[in-house]
This record gives C-alpha cells, structure tokens and sequence, in this order.
C-alpha cells in the first residue's frame, strides 16, 4: 500500500491522533506504489478488480472539438488525444445519502463556476456530474534529445468524500499516454490532481526491449525499465501493460471514493466491459479550465484555479497541519503545479521520464 495513503487511512482512527503528538510529520517519506499482482485472467471480468458497483466512462462516439481554447491544437494532436482517450471502470459508493442526492455523487463531472446574490465578487467552484467531461492537453516529454508524444487527461469529481484529513470539496486525476516515435504506447501513468498516488504502468514490449539492451536490472529494481536512485525516492513500476498491439486506448480501474487506480491494462486484453453501464464523457482543451464563464456569463472569463494555481475551494486544511513542509498538501491544482512523490518532481517536466525511466533505444528510434 501506498504509504501516504496507509497514514493517512491510519489518522482517520480513533487515538491515533496521539501518535504525532508533540511532531511535525515530514514529506521525506518513501513512497512506494504497490505492484499490480492481477493475472491476465482477472481482467476477464471487472467485478476482479474493482468491488462494488461501478460505471464505464467513454468517449462520446460522436465527440468533436467544439470549444474555441481546443483551436491551437493541431490536426495530428486531436487525432492521437482522441485515439487514446482512455476508458475508466469506475466504483461508485452506494450508500444511501450518495443514492439519494444529499452527498455529491462519486462520479466525473464538469467544473463550474458560480457567485452568489449575497457577494456577487466571490466566485465559487462546482463540478456537475450530469456532464462527464475530460480536459486534453497535448505535451512531449524529451528523452536522450528525442521529442516523445505525450497525451495528458484531466477530470474532475464534485468532492473526495472518503477518509479523514483528505477529504475535501472539489477531487481530481490526470492520466497520461507517452508515445513512441511511432505512435505507439511506451507507458500509462497517473495521478491525483494534488500530486498524489502517482504510479505508472510500462507497456510490456518495452520491459522486453530494456532486458535486451541493458541486460542487467539496476540494483534495487525489479523491472529492466526502472531506474534506480540513492539520493532521490525512485520509481516503482507498478505493472506492465501486455500485449503486443500498442496503437490503442488504456483501460484505467478506479475505486470508489479513494479514486485509487488498482490497475491499468490496454483494450484488447480487457473483457467484461459491454456488460456495465456506460457513461460518455465530453473531451475539451484543457485550456478550457482557465477560460471559464462564471454563471455562463459570456461577458466575464474567469480560472478554475485561483492564486498559486490552486482549485478554487479545494483546501485540505487537515492535511496542512500534518504535513506543513510541503506545498499545500492534498489541494487539487492546475497542471503545471502538481508536484509528486513528496514535492520531489513536477509532474510536467519534460525530462521526468529521463530522471526517472531506462527507455531503450527502440523507442526513440523512428525506422521500426
């Protein structure tokens, strides 16, 4: 278990409060992401990996780029942003007040901005689950001086209603797809939109390449694609995305009210899909989330994201007090300022993968 996430599961207890009595608890923690440890078998069904009831979010089949920020991507960048958008077996809590509206329900959904009569100037942030919707942003990552594809998604929930000091209005995650130079999936990974549970997922013919270029696993890892650190906290993969066909969609296993991600495996080597229910989801430039319409008031253009680029409303102030080193723990944020793995790296630097991955030759190659 993540270890982040096992202390804080352990604050919500009785008495435990009294353990960091007279401390100051430090980022400098490792980090560790649990190995995914599901057999090809598993992802048969999804009842195997993710418990409870839960929905399948898709790209709308009739999806088009209709709002104006989406203008400066090119042709090419909304082809790849829509071939892999990915697909996302969600949980959803069943309880009774989620079921019967009085909490905000545990599913995706469409940032909003509002005011109130009573203080026209204060400008307010929702998310509207009836209108599932995922941000794109097109990146490249720069290893070894090759330019590599990078596809980023982010989408949003109206609260994260479970556990103690984390819970908060407004939640969110952001997946990632990094391309080779031929188009094809090198790795998935993801992380909350506060820069936590950040783990990522290496395709399977990767892993084979970096066995046969570099032979020998670095000290400390388990996998010939990680890359081993003594003065930084180093990457975990995960798993392996297997299968040979990289051209295609993701497939992401989320929990409900941790959101925590159980697993990503591609398309082709999941089943049990067609029998859950379905939710299409809007795709948008992410750009869209700083050109917002309070009140749908054409006349006024307003961010989601106040100062410091945090998400209007998202404060943790739990989290704060228990973690007072780092940058304002567990407050969801805009892209460019989320931070991973104890505010060690910014998750979009373009040389995070070259800090942090052994990629082998093949793909940064572009005859193959």
């Amino acid at each position: 278990m993540n270890t982040r996430k096992l202390l804080l599961n352990c604050i919500t207890h009785a008495g435990v409060l009294t353990l960091f009595s007279g401390c100051v608890v430090t980022e400098w923690m490792p980090s560790p992401q649990p190995q995914v440890r599901f057999q090809s078998k598993d992802y048969e069904d999804p009842d195997n990996i993710v418990e409870g009831p839960h929905h399948l979010y898709v790209l709308n089949e009739n999806h088009i780029w209709e709002d104006p920020e989406s203008n400066r991507l090119t042709e090419r960048q909304k082809f790849l942003l829509t071939k892999f958008s990915p697909k996302i077996i969600h949980g959803y809590m069943n309880d009774e007040d989620h079921t019967n509206g009085v909490l905000p329900e545990d599913a995706i959904g469409e940032p909003e901005l509002f005011t109130e009569p009573s203080d026209p100037q204060e400008v307010h942030l929702k998310v509207n689950t009836e209108h599932p919707t995922l941000f794109a942003e097109y990146r490249e990552a720069i290893y070894d001086g090759t330019r590599l594809p990078q596809l980023i998604y982010s989408f949003w929930y109206p609260d994260h209603p479970k556990g103690g000091i984390q819970k908060g209005k407004v939640d969110g995650r952001i997946v990632r797809v990094t391309l080779d130079t031929a188009d094809k999936v090198i790795a998935v990974d993801t992380a909350m939109h506060c820069g936590c549970y950040h783990g990522i997922f290496v395709a399977e013919t990767v892993e084979k390449w970096a066995k046969e270029e570099f032979g020998i696993l670095e000290s400390g890892a388990h996998l010939f694609s990680e890359r081993r650190h003594k003065d930084r906290i180093s990457w975990n993969v995960r798993g392996l995305l297997t299968g040979s066909i990289r051209d295609q969609a993701p497939v992401l296993y989320l929990t409900a009210g941790e959101r925590f991600c159980e697993a990503i495996q591609f398309e082709s080597e999941v089943g049990g899909i067609q029998k859950i229910e379905t939710r299409p989801y809007a795709m948008k430039s992410y750009d869209q989330l700083h050109h917002m319409h309070p009140d749908n008031n054409n006349a006024v253009t307003s961010s989601m994201f106040g100062p410091e680029g945090l998400a209007i409303g998202g404060k943790r102030i739990g989290e704060e007090i228990f973690f007072p080193t780092m940058n304002h723990p567990g407050w969801p944020r805009s892209l460019d300022q989320v931070e991973i793995h104890w505010d060690q790296a910014r998750f979009t630097d373009p040389y995070l993968f070259q800090t942090y991955l052994r990629l082998p030759n093949k793909c940064l190659q572009q005859q193959f």
